[in-house]
């Protein structure tokens, strides 16, 4: 096995941290600006990590810059799959730190 790269084992854990936030919220949308400003560092895009999870279905991502919310771009959600992954009903998933 080749060994991960620190990019790699990055993506890894702020993609656990986002689902770990998103678990710790009762399972509330979060906003992205949110999420962004509690978990990595403010120079850190986090929006790849998100549509990952996404593509993975453990979380939605619904753009709502439409709705003039101000200073909200988009609300992320866990879905069943995220809550199964994190409680560990379903197996590990070797890109997501949880």
């Amino acid at each position: 096995m080749a060994p991960q790269s620190i990019e790699a084992l990055r993506n890894k854990e702020t993609r656990g941290c986002i689902m770990r936030a998103l678990a710790l919220s009762r399972f509330r949308a979060i906003s992205s600006h949110t999420l962004q400003m509690a978990l990595v560092e403010k120079d850190t895009d986090i929006m790849p990590q998100l549509y990952y999870l996404a593509d993975k279905a453990y979380i939605t991502v619904v753009d709502v810059k439409q709705d003039n919310l101000t200073g909200i771009d988009y609300l992320i959600n866990l879905t069943a799959h995220g809550i199964d992954l994190i409680e560990g009903n379903i197996p590990a998933d070797p890109g997501v730190a949880i």
